[in-house]
């Protein structure tokens, strides 16, 4: 990992890192034994660290299961970054944490009004998170996936795609020549090798892979998608970037995502729709009024529609 790629990634961890380490310090999450103790609001049952020791703080040790704790609290992308890459920083927070704790404790902060309160609206928010994960879990099947999958199938009829490569010059004179030169036997990819002025073109031979006609400017879409397979243009095609000649290699249908690919996407689609009918279903079953600031009566507003959920994208190639 270069220097200026690990410096973000500091950054990045350090930031998430951070909001983890307030609910690790109030024993929010898994800070058990040798850091604060836990809150009169939130109970947390104690557990013995196990694991080697990966720190000591002023005596007290701190064990790898807490670490493991602290990791299983960030999100999925740092979690599966080399722990060799992750173990440094979190450790340095880690002991930060501590030893802040212990500053908290001495000054006895558990106590403090300011301090309830926000670990109480902590545990409000983590025990809605968590009653929610389980509903969805709980209502989650996999006809609604199947069906959410579907769905998806038929808003996203899949469109012709074409595998092409091409060979990109400067004027329309080089790309005649090299169209001669094609007439004539010569190979397309080592021409794409030794005269593209596309970066990489030494490398791959001017091979785009597949791609739909929306993805390339109009004037090579509509060149490439006329030619048939094996066949490449007779005449250079003029974009902002230059002069072209387009091979096509192969044609088909866009290949859309199987259902196991995007399995992670329709868990989401359908835990948001489980989301919308819990909570309207919660509301139709009670009693609730609402006031104005001056607490006089709220006039009654129209239910909003239901936000629609996005597909998930196609598979890249």
């Amino acid at each position: 990992m270069s220097s200026k790629s690990t410096g973000a990634v500091v950054a990045v961890v350090g930031g998430l890192v951070a909001v983890v380490a307030g609910l690790w310090v109030t024993g929010v999450i898994g800070n058990k034994g040798g850091g604060a103790t836990s809150s009169p609001v939130v109970a947390v049952a104690q557990t013995a660290p196990t694991g080697p020791v990966i720190a000591k703080i002023n005596g007290k040790e701190v064990r790898a299961s807490e670490f493991d704790a602290f990791v299983a609290q960030l999100p999925a992308q740092l979690q599966q970054m080399p722990k060799d890459k992750l173990y440094p920083l979190i450790v340095d927070e880690m002991v930060a944490t501590k030893l802040i704790s212990a500053e908290a404790e001495k000054a006895n902060l558990a106590k403090d009004p300011e301090v309830q309160q926000k670990v109480a609206n902590a545990q409000t928010s983590i025990m809605q998170n968590v009653w929610l994960q389980r509903t969805i879990k709980a209502q989650t099947t996999d006809a609604m996936l199947k069906a959410k999958y579907d769905d998806f199938v038929k808003a996203n009829p899949p469109q012709d795609e074409v595998h092409a490569r091409h060979i990109l010059v400067k004027t329309e004179a080089e790309a005649k020549d090299l169209i001669k030169q094609l007439d004539q036997g010569a190979q397309f990819e080592r021409l794409a090798k030794e005269k593209s002025t596309e970066p990489g073109a030494n490398e791959s031979g001017g091979d785009l892979g597949y791609f739909t006609k929306d993805k390339m400017v109009p004037e090579f879409g509509e060149a490439a998608f006329k030619l048939e397979k094996d066949k490449y243009t007779k005449t250079p095609v003029h974009t902002s970037f230059g002069y072209h000649v387009v091979q096509v290699l192969d044609k088909r249908k866009q290949q859309l995502p199987t259902f196991e690919a995007v399995k992670p996407d329709l868990e989401a689609a359908v835990g948001e729709d489980v989301v919308r009918k819990v909570v309207t279903d919660l509301r139709n079953g009670a009693k609730v009024e609402k006031f104005n600031l001056d607490g006089t009566p709220m006039a009654a507003a129209a239910t909003p529609a239901a936000p629609a959920v996005a597909a998930p994208a196609p598979a890249a190639k």
